[in-house]
């Protein structure tokens, strides 16, 4: 997995959910779990078309339930794979569910108003659940021939 591959995934891109388009740029997370080569994609109901893209150790085997996934010492940390994903995500980008909706749409909560924030609008990729999430491990072989396939090839003048 090239730094290339990951600037590729995460370019800013128009995709389509239920015929609507919408521009933005899949998000990915910083923070590695283990070695990091194996990357997952992660994705909330919330959060759809976009995804999130973590790197995990390679050891990790996906094929497995989700509480089972994990070795001893991450369980005891995290309890099961997606808790550790998604707080992975929460770390960097905070989660909207600490917040309240205000009637005009603005977020807001206790201590950022004791505090003087101002609301603010939700704005992806901010974490947020919805009502699910989905995820699996990336063919990154696949992904990188898909880059090559739609890279333009340099004119020879």
């Amino acid at each position: 997995m090239t730094q290339e591959f990951l600037d590729y995934i995460t370019r800013e891109q128009t995709l389509t959910l239920w015929t609507y388009p919408r521009t933005g740029r899949h998000c990915l997370i910083e923070e590695k779990h283990g070695d990091g080569k194996q990357l997952i994609c992660f994705q909330t109901m919330d959060s759809r078309p976009f995804n999130y893209y973590i790197r995990v150790d390679s050891s990790l085997n996906l094929d497995h339930e989700d509480h089972e996934v994990l070795n001893s010492r991450d369980t005891d940390e995290f309890g099961c794979f997606s808790e550790m994903i998604m707080r992975m995500i929460e770390e960097e980008h905070d989660n909207i569910d600490r917040y309240q909706e205000q009637e005009d749409g603005l977020y807001t909560n206790d201590q950022d108003r004791d505090e003087g924030h101002p609301p603010f609008k939700y704005k992806w990729p901010m974490f947020s659940l919805g009502a699910g999430y989905s995820y699996g491990v990336v063919d990154v072989e696949a992904g990188i021939r898909a880059m090559i396939r739609n890279t333009p090839v340099p004119n020879k003048e």
